[in-house]
């Protein structure tokens, strides 16, 4: 069995790239999901408070995160990076970027996600793009008010499907 990944060099810089995408939004959405007071009585905050405390000291002093959409788009963006490094197959690669690509357009068009119950603050150039495409997201939500809860449970199982079975199996994915 073949345990080697055969990646060029800009297939791991792109790679890196992702992993360090995800890996600051997450931090960012878990740090304020930790400090929320909502979420004060659920077990084990109280532990995780002082450490949740320091990153977000640290993430105050970066400026462009003052505006959440773009800590979606570090996410957005790092996972259709590992999508397109990660998969060898088309057709998922291009059902995930859209899948994602909407998911972000979604949260970004309603204020609200379901990843994190926070507000979504958007720069002036994702308020000019949301205005330019309001009326093909007024006929995609008025399908069925299932449209938005069933491209983010897609985009969650395709992103199963992507890392559940990425052969060899590591660490990092």
């Amino acid at each position: 069995m073949n345990k080697q990944v055969y990646n060029g060099p800009i297939g791991k810089l792109l790679r890196t790239i992702g992993f360090l995408a995800v890996l600051v939004g997450s931090l960012y959405l878990a740090t304020k999901m930790v400090l929320d007071p909502g979420n004060a009585a659920l077990p084990l905050i109280g532990n995780l408070k002082e450490f949740a405390e320091l990153v977000n000291d640290q993430l105050a002093n970066v400026s462009f995160f003052n505006e959440t959409a773009y800590v979606f788009l570090f996410l957005t963006g790092g996972f259709i990076l590992l999508t397109w490094v990660l998969r060898k197959g088309l057709i998922v690669r291009v059902l995930l970027t859209v899948l994602l690509a909407v998911n972000f357009l979604f949260a970004a068009a309603t204020g609200d996600t379901f990843l994190a119950q926070m507000a979504v603050i958007s720069p002036t150039w994702l308020v000019d793009l949301l205005a330019s495409i309001d009326t093909y997201y007024n006929e995609v939500v008025a399908l069925s008010d299932y449209v938005i809860p069933g491209v983010a449970l897609a985009s969650a199982f395709f992103l199963w499907v992507l890392f559940a079975y990425k052969k060899p199996n590591r660490l990092s994915i």
